[in-house]
């Protein structure tokens, strides 16, 4: 292949461009020329759920839905409507702009509806539990209509309680951090742990309803004169909820370089609170959850299992996580010697008959674990949480 002269090639890319520039004239003509056409409303949005159930037993939820250009402007108001066209309380607000300033992306916050939900421009209807937001003193005290939460502005307390009703159901939520100076290693025995717990520098109430409130609380963990592992915790309220939804987001600042044996080493995180214990023993129930959809459970006092058998209906509520059935009701056998049967024995499983080699007045603890003690009030934290029959969890 001949080599293309370098005048050629000059003059060829001096015509290409002169065409496209001629052509680029053209259709801007064209473009002015031709009336603009009016931007028609967008159709009715659906909005179905994942699972089959709806928001299940999630406290609320919140999605995002895209706008094409044009559609709607920055003070559009949304309404929302169930399968049933029942009017479902919906909480609305921008979260980003085309460049002519129309929107396009809106997020939307709903505490309740089944089936599938449709979004469309109109007045949204409001719930009848609304969220509230107040602030008193050192709290934030937010109310979703069935619980109310205070919120520590300063501490180390993030959640100094909730109650339902007159009835304070848990308090003094706190953060704890557990660092390891060193790896472990099994030649060298017990490892020394050290406990951090989170201290707020700053609090803000991102959002207050009516259907959803967030607030966002900033900070690190501290202990004595140290400072480290920023973290940031937004606590979500949805009108109508009975618990609420807790983000717990952190920078890891410490000292853990490769190749060595010490430094900052994270070997536990979490979150604690203490949960007050008003039911009997019998009534008080533990349950743990996995990765998959089931549950570890566990009676704190298991009244199954024993030499005598307290009765088919008392068996099935314990198994159930239930409420006894009124002890005067059981076989007299096991409710004279309840004081002889210990706290932390666990619940055989249902398919499991009673065992006949057991005494009731001579019982065995089946688990080298702990349980709540009768009169005490026990601390959740990690992945695990106690909470009592009568006391929804937060």
């Amino acid at each position: 292949m001949s080599p293309i002269p370098r005048r050629s090639l000059l003059k060829a890319a001096a015509v290409t461009g002169a065409a496209a520039q001629f052509s680029w004239a053209l259709g801007a003509q064209d473009a002015q020329a031709a009336p603009r056409p009016e931007t028609a409303e967008p159709d009715p949005v659906t909005l179905d759920w994942l699972e089959d159930d709806g928001l299940g037993a999630a406290p609320g939820s919140t999605v995002g839905v895209p706008w094409p250009k044009g559609a709607y402007q920055k003070d559009q108001t949304f309404a929302l409507t169930d399968a049933d066209g029942k009017a479902v309380p919906v909480q609305s607000w921008p979260i980003a702009y085309w460049p002519d300033g129309s929107l396009k992306w809106t997020a939307h916050a709903v505490g309740s509806g089944t089936g599938k939900l449709t979004l469309k421009a109109g007045t949204a209807a409001a719930p009848e539990k609304k969220v509230t937001v107040g602030k008193r003193g050192g709290t934030i005290d937010i109310s979703t209509g069935v619980i109310t939460a205070k919120i520590g502005t300063s501490g180390s307390t993030i959640v100094k309680s909730v109650s339902r009703g007159s009835t304070e159901i848990a308090k003094n939520g706190r953060l704890v951090l557990i660092r390891q100076p060193e790896i472990e290693d099994e030649d060298q025995g017990a490892v020394k742990t050290e406990r951090f717990d989170g201290a707020i520098s700053k609090v803000e109430v991102e959002q207050e309803g009516p259907v959803r409130a967030v607030v966002r609380i900033d900070g690190k963990h501290r202990k004595g004169g140290r400072s480290w592992l920023p973290f940031s915790i937004r606590l979500y309220f949805y009108a109508g909820a009975e618990s609420f939804r807790m983000v717990h987001t952190l920078t890891f600042d410490g000292t853990q370089e490769p190749g060595k044996a010490s430094g900052d080493f994270i070997r536990g995180l979490g979150v604690r609170f203490q949960v007050p214990m008003r039911d009997a023993a019998y009534d008080r129930h533990i349950r743990i959850g996995g990765d998959g959809t089931g549950l570890l459970r566990e009676a704190v006092k298991g009244i199954t299992g024993l030499r005598r058998d307290p009765g088919a209906a008392v068996r099935t509520a314990q198994f159930e996580g239930k409420k006894l059935p009124d002890p005067s009701t059981w076989d007299q056998r096991v409710t004279t010697r309840l004081q002889y049967i210990p706290s932390g024995a666990t619940t055989p499983s249902p398919n499991c008959p009673p065992t006949a080699s057991r005494s009731a007045s001579a019982p065995r603890r089946d688990t080298a674990g702990s349980a709540p003690a009768a009169d005490g009030g026990p601390a959740a934290s990690g992945t695990s949480a106690a909470r009592a029959a009568d006391s929804p969890s937060a």
